[in-house]
């Protein structure tokens, strides 16, 4: 890690970091890990090479919106893991496990025992299930929350793959600037050279001695 930090100081990026404070800090929530964003923004420079500011402003959406899909997918798996101790003990419940034994497993789940695990996975064994037919239930459970992240995942790629076309099509034009301007100093240079070569004086088509 500390490797990490200090490539990151050393890269391009951490160069301009007063530049970008100036649009407001990065979209970090409590918690999250500043330095896994600056390795982000750091790899994600390295790879599209903003060529201008208007480049580097779409750099800092390209990486904050890449967050945040992690971050939402993140949001996904706690949702499903905080829903495993009521479908699991939906599961039992379902395939009439005694209330007293479905609340011990769940508690022992809960305080995640060394042998909380190996003991649900052969009671589940035992009614010829496994842990996923509790993850499925978790799933359903949190089914109306997931489909609502879903649809901000959706749109949160819709807009990153909105900022890479941008920079494309803004690079396709300096591109094309660049070689109408080419094009535009060719043709003045010619006709430089055309106008600079003198011109041999008519003679009215005279035999000269």
């Amino acid at each position: 890690m500390a490797e990490t930090v200090q490539s990151v100081a050393n890269s391009p990026m951490s160069q301009h970091s007063s530049w970008f404070s100036r649009f407001g800090p990065p979209p970090i929530l409590p918690g999250e890990d500043a330095e896994a964003y600056d390795e982000l923004l750091m790899r994600a420079s390295g790879g599209i090479k903003p060529t201008d500011a208007i480049e580097e402003l779409w750099l800092r959406d390209y990486v904050a919106l890449a967050w945040e899909i992690v971050r939402l997918r993140r949001f996904k798996e706690s949702l499903i893991a905080s829903a495993l101790p009521d479908a699991l003990r939906t599961v039992l419940k379902i395939h009439k496990v005694s209330d007293r034994r479905a609340n011990i497993l769940v508690k022992k789940w809960r305080a995640q025992g060394p042998t909380a695990k190996d003991e649900i996975r052969k009671t589940l064994a035992s009614l010829n299930l496994t842990f996923d037919d509790v993850l499925a239930q978790a799933f359903l459970i949190q089914i109306e929350q997931i489909e609502r992240i879903d649809r901000l995942i959706t749109i949160a790629e819709a807009r990153r793959n909105d900022v890479l076309r941008e920079i494309d099509r803004h690079r396709a034009s300096s591109a094309q600037k660049m070689r109408d301007e080419i094009q535009r100093l060719s043709k003045m240079i010619e006709l430089e050279a055309i106008e600079s070569v003198p011109i041999a004086p008519h003679d009215g088509g005279k035999v000269r001695p």
